[in-house]
Order: C-alpha cells, then sequence, then structure tokens
C-alpha cells in the first residue's frame, strides 16, 4: 500500500512483474467513505459505478482538464470574457444615474498550448464481498510509466493511500459499467431554477462573471433550447441543452474563458465522450466564444445561416 501525498518514480512497483497486468485502487472502508462521495460516487456506492475524478487539486485538475503549456517563445495574444459593468452616466443638469450593462474585456496573454487529459476513470468493483474503487487495467512496463504515476498520484489525492492489484483482480466481479459523468433532468420549468442553482454553486463569487452566465442560460430558454444533463466529478460545471428544432446539443461551462460546444451527436453518443474527446477539434460540430457576439451566434446558428 502506497501512502503518500505523490509519487515521482515507480520506485513503489519493484514488486511487480514487467509485462504484468495492474490494477490500482483502494479498498472502500468506511473511513474512505466520506473520500469516495467526494470523489463524486452516489451515497450507495454501487457496484459498477464509474466517474472521472472531481477535481480538487493539481493532479484530478490535469486528469479531467489537462495541463495549460505557457508558449513563452511566440509573441503574446489577445484574449477576452464578457462581464456585467456598472458606471455613472451623465443625464445632464450636473446630475447622473448609475448604468448596468455587458462589456467585453481584453487582455493580453502568452500564447498556450492545452494538452490532452489523461482522462483516467475510478470503478466500483467487488472481491468476496468487499468493495474497491480501482482504475482500468494498466500494462507494467517503461513506457506506460506516466500512466502508472499519475492514476497512482490521481488516487493519493482523493484517498491518501493507493494499492496495487495483480492477478487478484481476477477474482472481483466484473460489474456492467454505470458512467456517472451526467445527471439527467426531467422536463419542467422547474429545470430552469435548477439550471441558475448550479451555475451560483460553480461559478466564483464575482457578481460580474455570475449574471452574464444567468443572462445566457435565459437566452437559450428563451430560444426554445432545453436543459437536459448536468455534469458531475470531473465533468463538474458542463451543461447540456437540446434544441428539438435542429437536434443540436448545446455544452455549457459558466466558467470564465470557456466557450459553448455545439453537437450534433444524439445524447447516448455524446454522453460517452470523454472530456478530452468534447474539447477535441474531432467531435464538436461549432464552438461559439463567450463574447458580446455570443446570443447573436447562437441564433445564426439556429437559422443556418
Amino acid at each position: 500500500m502506497i501512502e503518500k501525498k505523490r509519487i515521482r518514480s515507480l520506485n513503489y512497483f519493484s514488486v511487480v512483474n514487467e509485462g504484468e497486468d495492474i490494477y490500482l485502487g483502494v479498498q472502500i472502508t468506511e473511513g474512505q467513505y466520506e473520500n469516495a462521495w467526494k470523489c463524486g460516487f452516489t451515497k450507495d456506492l454501487n457496484i459498477g459505478e464509474s466517474i472521472l475524478p472531481a477535481c480538487i487539486g493539481a493532479v484530478t485538475r490535469r486528469n479531467a482538464n489537462g495541463d495549460t503549456i505557457l508558449l513563452r517563445d511566440l509573441p503574446m495574444e489577445e484574449y477576452g470574457y464578457t462581464i456585467e459593468w456598472t458606471r455613472k452616466q451623465w443625464i445632464g443638469g450636473g446630475e447622473t444615474e448609475e448604468v448596468t450593462g455587458y462589456v467585453d474585456i481584453t487582455r493580453k496573454r502568452y500564447q498556450r498550448e492545452q494538452t490532452v487529459p489523461y482522462n483516467k476513470y475510478l470503478t466500483i468493483v467487488e472481491s468476496d464481498g468487499i468493495k474497491f474503487l480501482v482504475s482500468d487495467k494498466i500494462t507494467y512496463n517503461e513506457s506506460n510509466s506516466d500512466e502508472i504515476i499519475h492514476t497512482t498520484n490521481l488516487i493519493l489525492e482523493h484517498f491518501k493511500e493507493c494499492g496495487i492489484y495483480n492477478s487478484k483482480l481476477k477474482q472481483f466481479i466484473k460489474p456492467e459499467v454505470k458512467r456517472l459523468d451526467w445527471t439527467i433532468l426531467p422536463e419542467g420549468e422547474e429545470i430552469w431554477t435548477k439550471a441558475h442553482e448550479y451555475v451560483d454553486l460553480v461559478v466564483r463569487p464575482a457578481k460580474n462573471r455570475k449574471s452574464i452566465t444567468h443572462e445566457r442560460i435565459n437566452i437559450l430558454k428563451k430560444l426554445s433550447l432545453k436543459l437536459i444533463a448536468i455534469g458531475n466529478a470531473g465533468f463538474n460545471g458542463y451543461m447540456v441543452f437540446r434544441h428539438d428544432g435542429t437536434n443540436l446539443f448545446f455544452m455549457e461551462n459558466p466558467r470564465i474563458n470557456n466557450a459553448t460546444y455545439v453537437f450534433n451527436a444524439n445524447w447516448e453518443k455524446l454522453s460517452m465522450l470523454t472530456k478530452g474527446e468534447i474539447i477535441s477539434n474531432k467531435y464538436f460540430y461549432d464552438r461559439i466564444i463567450h463574447s458580446l457576439k455570443w446570443e447573436e451566434n447562437v441564433i445564426s446558428l439556429l437559422s443556418g445561416k
């Protein structure tokens, strides 16, 4: 059992033979219940539940979102985001009034490259009546060292310990995997209230950044889109809206510097994409940048212009 904050080498794997298949994980003891729930599993900890672990530190963020590499040798680029802005406006006679609206903020920054996330899932399995959280199977060899170290550190970040399982894993009952990336929502007016509550939970407290997100949700509602799912654990912050007229799916992330991803796949296919696949250029139909032209671009897409 590895009990450290993080490992940097394969020194802890000296008991494993080259080419042997291993699984990394922890036994779900009473002391690990809360960690498992924070990781994204349900309170019931059902056999077969499988999740992209929630982001709580550097390793889990890298697992779900990838790394951002600053390209300091290239010219700086402009980037922007939209916020609510309140200012004083002259109305004559020496008087002013307070006016609130939305503005695009532009800044300079180093160009950056986004690496593909590791997208390592953990799954609940059972052996002899004992539940375990384990990774997918990994073949132990030097070429997989980065994957092994990352997966170990991923588990350590959530559970403070990590076990190495080999042939004994054959005793585990292989369940039907139930991915928990999304919570599917019923239709109804109250769902829009849930959407606004979700934004308040996942967006940083700054009022001027929350309000524009609430406004985008109201626009999607006005345009007859339906909120069908919200993200869990490593997908926390994502909302999926469906437009029945075009059968397009809009995946919205209210966190700043994100964009709206549009897919023309069916929901069953979309829900099985990993986070890395979602943000790659291979799968989405369109990408609408968060800016003052966002509503105009959404309407244009829906109208087929």
